[in-house]
């Protein structure tokens, strides 16, 4: 009938026939020659709601997943070809040089990110004279916050490390990697994509913001790092049962809290569990000279001995800042002393910090926030207390400080700069490498499977061990459909542990109030169904149990009894009445 409706001209006459279970008369498109099928189709059932990659009218999502990984120069498998006469391959007994990978890797462009020349010469126009967002990072690696011109693709990145070399990979490096990726991204595809970016949890990815909200870099008491202001958005998840908010001294809510001790302050103004005596008495750094027992030299750090070294009047003969820092600080020392610059100065005094311009610290922030009873006793509150390995939630101070909103939601550094460059951060789960950079840790797998095979004379010398490792992470080894089908592989770990959150195996994995724990073969389990039966995480079918499938063969606590045909006690009836006849 809605065929006979159609108002439209139908280039081909479509196959007419009657459904066998049914009865109804049915149609028989050929997509190849019905373009009006789709028009049809929503006729009947509605708009389809656009590509499934995408949200409705929003932007297409591109993922790239990040890892890093490095490679030994005498990396071999544990197989070995042996002669007849026992003759085997003479093996050097040392790992040799070290080259680390940071790479990224995504379904659509695979493994890295090929660019042309001609790409290249677009993107660096585009950089030319420009700062890093992160200028900290920028001068800390490169000794300059300028961008400096590419010579190749920022999507896979190489650093022979070593003290006397490239040095080691840090979040700084990460940061700038990021953003050389977010250039050439920006510059090719322009505004057409929403670009998401996936990091592992480790030390480098999660590192606090520069003055960040890090419950880590706060004393008990006043000093600690300088934090940021940080913004009182409202009641719950700020203020504490001890608020009052007629003490001045204590936050407002839709006004900023300053964590540090400055600007033009009260004469009262101070530590709240100080008398006023000794908060004007120890308001600012004071100094008292040590006896002449007591003095010694110390040694100035690396930091320093730069610093004073570039400055010197032939100083910049020695490097750049990147290079002086690499040396130790022995090498350091004797080019110092070359300068006439003291490495070793005696200390005479000793400084007694006072507490303006330093940071609040835990106390101080917390009970302007209402967590803190002042009547208690200063020693009463600890950085953190725990008995039977259990923190004690209301003494704890990290604690109560972490919970509090604003601490809970601070983002790393990495996330910050990402969203200051218009995309987005995903930083993944500890200890889940299976779900982790788009299947990037499969990647790897195959890259050095590969490179172990390789003979020693492919990896002696420092430019045939470079050469072959540039050959283990091509796209000719590391192709698009292998990295699809790496990628695949880590959805399904995603959504084998999302099907574990849902209210249905919640509820059936749970004997006498107690829960059972997820074993190996549930998740392999639960990653093949997934993967055959996508319908059942959101469609309810009584066809098809996912606790029943999954859960229950795990645990002899969750019995299953299956209701068994008639043919199958026939059998069963069958083997009995053999086993008693011999017996």
């Amino acid at each position: 009938d809605e065929y006979a409706k159609l108002s439209f001209q139908v280039l081909a006459k479509p196959v007419e026939y009657t459904d066998d279970v049914t009865g109804k008369k049915m149609f028989q498109f050929h997509v190849d020659d019905h373009e009006e099928l789709q028009a049809l189709a929503n006729k009947k059932y509605g708009e389809f709601g656009g590509n499934v990659h995408y949200t409705w009218k929003g932007k297409p999502v591109i993922i790239f997943g990040q890892d890093e990984s490095t490679f030994n120069q005498y990396a071999f498998g544990n197989k070995l070809w042996v002669g007849s006469n026992g003759e085997r391959a003479f093996l050097p007994k040392h790992n040799g040089m070290g080259l680390m990978i940071s790479a990224f890797q995504s379904r659509e462009f695979g493994f890295g990110f090929d660019m042309t020349p001609d790409e290249l010469a677009r993107v660096n126009h585009k950089r030319k004279g420009k700062s890093y967002e992160d200028t900290v990072a920028a001068m800390d690696v490169r000794g300059s916050e300028k961008k400096e011109p590419l010579l190749e693709s920022p999507f896979v990145v190489k650093l022979e490390y070593g003290a006397n070399k490239d040095g080691y990979w840090t979040g700084n490096h990460m940061i700038l990697q990021l953003e050389d990726c977010i250039d050439c991204l920006t510059e090719l595809h322009g505004d057409k994509y929403d670009f998401y970016f996936q990091f592992d949890h480790s030390s480098g990815h999660a590192k606090a913001q520069l003055n960040g909200l890090d419950v880590s870099n706060m004393n008990k008491g006043f000093g600690g790092d300088l934090l940021r202001a940080t913004l009182i958005k409202g009641e719950d998840g700020y203020l504490g049962s001890f608020y009052n908010s007629g003490n001045k001294f204590m936050v407002t809510i839709n006004e900023e809290q300053k964590l540090v001790w400055g600007g033009d302050l009260p004469d009262d103004a101070g530590p709240f569990w100080m008398t006023p005596t000794e908060r004007l008495a120890r308001k600012f750094d004071t100094y008292e000279d040590l006896p002449t027992d007591k003095h010694r030299p110390r040694n100035k750090t690396k930091d320093e001995l730069v610093d004073e070294i570039l400055t010197h009047e032939f100083g910049q003969v020695s490097g750049t800042r990147d290079e002086l820092k690499k040396k130790l600080l022995p090498d350091l020392q004797d080019l110092a002393k070359k300068f006439n610059i003291e490495v070793a100065p005696k200390v005479t005094r000793k400084k007694i910090p006072g507490w303006y311009g330093k940071g609040k610290g835990l106390m101080q922030v917390l009970w302007e926030r209402g967590f803190i009873d002042a009547s208690k006793p200063y020693s009463h509150y600890q950085v953190e207390k725990k008995v039977d390995g259990k923190v004690v939630e209301d003494i704890s101070l990290r604690h109560m400080m972490g919970k509090c909103t604003d601490f809970a939601e601070e983002v790393s550094q990495l996330e910050a700069i990402g969203k200051k460059l218009g995309c987005s951060v995903i930083i993944t789960t500890k200890y889940h490498a299976e779900y982790a950079g788009e299947g990037i840790e499969y990647s790897w797998g195959l890259a050095k499977c590969f490179y172990r095979r390789q003979p020693l004379s492919k990896k002696k010398k420092k430019a045939n061990f470079f050469a072959l490792v540039d050959q283990c992470l091509s796209q000719e080894l590391l192709t698009k459909d292998m990295v699809r089908k790496f990628s695949k592989r880590a959805r399904d770990y995603m959504l084998a542990y999302r099907a574990f959150e849902t209210d249905e195996m919640k509820g059936g994995m749970k004997d006498s109030g107690k829960p059972l724990d997820i074993t190996h073969h549930m998740i392999e389990k639960m990653k093949k169904v997934v993967s055959s039966h996508r319908a059942a995480l959101i469609i309810k079918e009584e066809s098809f149990d996912l606790v029943r499938f999954v859960v229950k063969p795990e645990s002899k606590s969750l019995p299953v009894k299956r209701e068994e045909s008639s043919g199958e006690t026939s059998r069963k009836s069958s083997r009995k009445r053999t086993k008693t006849s011999r017996g």
